[in-house]
């Protein structure tokens, strides 16, 4: 695992001048070297992304320069500052609005480069449908779902079938899922029967309220409500003493086309829900991405809500949605309900357009982390 380097603030000042010496002096390929293992040791301080911006610009390097100017913008952003010229410190004004137009002007073009290498390796008429998710997502084109009720929260990819559940017998996985579940169940079982490692599925930011995706329904419970899972896959990792434990799940995982997705996915886990706790209405990222539920321990009175239709999980069923239509749950009994959750593709999408979607989700991911 890449540790985070330590932060150095009297070495980055160091850097900081020997940047600007040789800033000066013309030696732009040096300025931008130092520039950079100053934010090494100061990742907080964005005038050194901003300054690096400037060098990149006038080497000619658009992309970095963008990405530079991006990064220290939104950075800034997230502390309350660069919002408007009161949170602009007066000596650094010009250049922030400088940076913020540079970016404007260039962005878009920056990410619709990403484009290029994937067209020319399949075909642009294959990817006319990526190429439409990009182009929504810069908002370039501002085509949306037909429903209201569908709001995916990072890429829409348009020319999809647009249903809030899906037919399980469009995945080829479908049969063996259910010919396993008996022995997921077992799995499951023994899992939480061996206190198994248990972490909460909702991890929100330091000071972020999970009151806002997580209740209580049951006034009289004794108990917080809580959403809880044993991991299999998570931000696209792999938990390989999980899979090791439970030899069907893994068996099932192997055969099914998971979404995989450097650093974002797949998540798949046995997911377990707390007597009355109730999982409340929010919206999944993209509609590439369709979410799989084999029931396993099922207690009365647990229901899915998908785009206002109500469906409860039964044995030898799969429920197959799509989360970016929104959707809650409830386990109203006094027992947990645990399923298996899994992702998968949306079946529409070619294996090219598959491809091109992860690859152009993690340059995303690279741009806006600089």
């Amino acid at each position: 695992m890449t540790q985070t380097p330590k932060a150095d603030p009297e070495r980055a000042q160091a850097l900081r001048l020997l940047a600007q010496d040789l800033w000066r002096a013309g030696d732009l390929a040096g300025a931008a070297e130092r520039m950079r293992a100053a934010i090494t040791c100061a990742p907080q301080a964005q005038i050194l992304r901003l300054h690096l911006g400037q060098v990149l610009q006038q080497l000619g390097d658009i992309d970095g320069a963008t990405r530079s100017y991006f990064l220290a913008v939104m950075k800034a952003r997230a502390k309350g500052l660069w919002l408007d010229e009161q949170s602009i410190a007066p000596e650094i004004y010009p250049q922030v609005l400088d940076a913020m137009r540079f970016v404007e002007s260039h962005r878009d073009e920056v990410l619709l480069a990403l484009l290029e290498p994937l067209e020319a390796r399949f075909g642009k008429s294959e990817l006319v449908r990526v190429r439409g998710a990009l182009e929504i997502y810069l908002g370039i084109d501002l085509r949306r779902p037909a429903s209201a009720l569908q709001k995916p929260l990072f890429m829409y990819v348009p020319g999809l079938r647009e249903t809030p559940f899906l037919d399980s017998r469009d995945f080829a996985f479908t049969e063996q899922a259910l010919d396993l579940q008996k022995q997921i169940c077992l799995e499951a079982e023994t899992a939480l029967q061996q206190h198994a490692e248990l972490v909460a599925f909702l991890q929100a930011p330091a000071g972020e309220d999970l009151s806002a995706y997580l209740a209580q329904s049951d006034p009289n419970a004794s108990e917080a409500a809580s959403w809880n899972a044993y991991f299999f896959y998570r931000h696209g990792r792999a938990f390989p003493v999980h899979l090791a434990a439970c030899p069907n799940t893994a068996e099932l995982l192997r055969n099914m086309p998971r979404v995989e997705i450097t650093d974002h996915a797949p998540e798949i886990c046995f997911s377990v829900l707390s007597p009355g706790a109730h999982i409340l209405p929010h919206s999944g990222v993209s509609n590439s991405r369709i979410v799989v539920h084999l029931p396993l321990i099922l207690p009365a009175q647990c229901v899915l809500k998908v785009a206002g239709i109500e469906r409860a999980w039964q044995r030898q069923e799969l429920l197959i949605f799509d989360d970016t239509f929104e959707h809650e749950a409830w386990n109203r009994s006094h027992s947990e309900r645990v399923i298996l959750l899994m992702d998968t593709w949306h079946p529409d999408l070619r294996a090219s357009e598959r491809i091109a979607l992860a690859e152009l989700v993690v340059e995303i991911g690279r741009f806006n982390r600089g």
